[in-house]
C-alpha cells in the first residue's frame, strides 16, 4: 500500500461537537491513521485534538500531518490544543502549534505537562 493512495473518511460521532477522522487503505478496509476533535464546552472556537495516532508501519510518511490538517479545516477548528510529548514538539511546530509550558497553566496538574496551540488560518 502506498501511502499516496491513502482515503480521507471522517466519521462523526453522534453531535458537531466531536468527531473522529481517519485514513485508511483504498479499499477502506485499514486504518493507517486516526485523530479525534472535540469542540470546547465553553467556548466553541477552541478544539481539544484529544488523540492521534498512525500505524507503526506508516509512520514517518506525513500522513500524521495530511490528517491533522485536513481534519482541522473540515472541523472549522479555529484554535486548536493538544497535550503533546516533548519528542513531538518539533511536528506540531511544522504544523503552526506554539508550545507553551504547563507553568502558564492554572488547569495543569504537572509540570512536565505540554500544551500546544495553533492560531487560526
Amino acid at each position: 500500500q502506498n501511502d499516496d493512495d491513502a482515503n480521507n473518511n471522517n466519521n462523526n460521532s453522534h453531535n458537531d461537537d466531536d468527531a473522529i477522522y481517519t485514513l485508511t487503505t483504498q479499499q477502506g478496509d485499514i486504518i493507517l491513521a486516526a485523530c479525534r476533535l472535540t469542540k470546547s464546552k465553553n467556548d466553541n472556537q477552541y478544539t481539544f485534538l484529544r488523540s492521534m495516532c498512525v500505524s507503526r508501519e506508516h509512520r514517518r510518511h506525513g500522513l500524521a500531518s495530511r490528517l491533522l490538517k485536513d481534519s482541522l479545516q473540515e472541523f472549522n477548528a479555529g484554535y486548536c490544543y493538544c497535550f503533546a510529548s516533548p519528542e513531538l514538539d518539533s511536528f506540531y511546530q511544522k504544523l503552526g502549534f506554539v508550545s507553551a509550558s504547563s507553568s502558564s497553566l492554572s488547569s495543569c496538574s504537572s509540570s512536565t505537562d505540554k500544551i500546544a496551540i495553533v492560531t487560526p488560518p
